[in-house]
């Protein structure tokens, strides 16, 4: 049960520190509307999904 509690935890902290830069982010876009940062924010988002995804794996286990 503590594992799962690590896991659970590191994907709640994980989701706090994404929803901080992706705020971040989304302004520098909003401010530049630049097309490369706009790329840049989508493989951040691909690579945070499958590392959720990999949390999500171990909570259930």
């Amino acid at each position: 049960m503590e594992e799962r509690d690590y896991y659970l935890k590191a994907l709640q902290d994980a989701e706090w520190q994404d929803n901080e830069r992706m705020d971040k982010r989304m302004g520098q876009i909003e401010q530049s509307g630049d097309v490369m940062n706009e790329k840049s924010l989508l493989m951040d988002i691909r690579k945070r999904l499958a590392e959720i995804y990999f949390y999500i794996d171990k909570v259930r286990q």
